[in-house]
């Protein structure tokens, strides 16, 4: 453990770290979706989708006051580790 070493760098897991098939389903869909002529998906969408698959994977119950499993925020810096490229719709 890189922390227990103090050498700085990741100090925290990520959900993908415990579920490698979310990160290889995330990034299908995301590739799915940004394939098609419309321009609609965002983050949010990678999010929900993530979301169900979490819940999914793990067979919990889903709380409706629960937030998602990771920030959105989260998810558009892994599209951008992912290779997209945020364009203006023309």
């Amino acid at each position: 453990d890189f922390t227990a070493e103090n050498r700085g760098g990741k100090h925290v897991s990520t959900v993908y770290e415990y579920f490698p098939e979310i990160e290889m389903d995330a990034k299908a869909f995301a590739t799915q979706k940004c394939q098609q002529k419309s321009a609609a998906f965002n983050a949010t969408d990678l999010a929900q989708f993530i979301y169900s698959k979490f819940y999914e994977l793990t067979g919990q119950t889903k709380d409706p006051d629960a937030g998602l499993v990771l920030s959105e925020s989260s998810y558009r810096i892994d599209l951008l580790n992912w290779g997209a490229k945020f364009l203006a719709n023309s």
